[in-house]
C-alpha cells in the first residue's frame, strides 16, 4: 500500500511534465454545422501527400505508422478510430502528437479522446486544442522504458454535427516528439512526417 502511495504523485508528476510546454488548450472544438472540405487554403500542411507511415531513423523511434486501411463515417456522432504504432522505439518514456484536422469542425472535441496503451498513461485532458488550432495528446510511462515495437495509443475522433458520408476530412501528424523524457525527445515536424489519413477518401 505504501509503495502504491508513493508512485502516485510520481505518476502524476510526470503525467503533467508531459503538459509542461505549450499548454495552450480552452479552445471549444465542437462542430459546427457548416463544413468546408478539406484543403481550403487554410491549412499549411494541404500541399503534402499524405502516408500512413513514417521512416524516422531517430535515436529513439525508426518508424511511426497509423494501423488500417480506411477510415469512414456517415452521420454525426460516430466513431473514428486511429491507432499509432511505433517500431524501433529505444528508452522511450513519453511521446506527443499535434494533429491538424482540417476542417476540424468536423469533429467534436469534447467528446473526442486518446487512449494510450500500457505501459503509457493519458494526461489528465487526454485531447487539447493549441492557440494555432492542432490537437494535441500524448502519454507518458512511469513504469518502464518501452524498447521495440509498441501500439502507442487510438485517437477516438467523435464525428461533430452536419457530418454525412460526403465529408471528407484531412487529419495529418504536423508534430510527433519522443523519447525517455520532457527534456530529451528527438522531434519530428509535418515535413519529416509527410503523415497521415484522408477520413471518407
Amino acid at each position: 500500500m505504501h509503495h502504491r502511495l508513493t508512485l502516485f504523485p510520481l505518476l502524476l508528476t510526470c503525467v503533467l511534465a508531459l503538459l509542461h510546454c505549450g499548454s495552450d488548450s480552452g479552445k471549444d472544438g465542437s462542430a459546427s454545422p457548416s463544413l468546408p472540405g478539406p484543403n481550403n487554403g487554410n491549412n499549411s500542411g494541404g500541399d503534402i501527400t499524405l502516408s500512413p507511415n513514417a521512416d524516422l531513423n531517430g535515436r529513439y523511434v525508426q518508424t511511426v505508422r497509423i494501423d488500417g486501411n480506411s477510415f469512414t463515417a456517415s452521420a454525426p456522432g460516430e466513431d473514428i478510430e486511429i491507432t499509432f504504432v511505433a517500431n524501433g522505439l529505444s528508452n522511450v518514456k513519453q511521446f506527443e502528437f499535434r494533429l491538424r484536422l482540417d476542417p476540424a469542425a468536423a469533429f467534436d472535441l469534447t467528446a473526442s479522446s486518446f487512449v494510450p496503451l500500457q505501459p503509457f498513461i493519458a494526461p489528465p485532458v487526454s485531447i487539447e486544442r493549441t492557440e494555432d488550432g492542432l490537437w494535441r495528446t500524448g502519454g507518458a510511462s512511469v513504469t518502464r522504458v518501452v524498447e521495440g515495437e509498441a501500439t502507442l495509443g487510438t485517437l477516438k475522433l467523435k464525428t461533430g454535427n452536419g457530418f454525412n458520408a460526403d465529408t471528407q476530412v484531412r487529419v495529418q501528424v504536423d508534430f510527433f516528439s519522443v523519447g525517455p523524457s520532457f527534456s530529451d525527445r528527438d522531434d519530428y515536424n509535418s515535413s519529416d512526417l509527410k503523415m497521415g489519413v484522408v477520413i471518407n477518401e
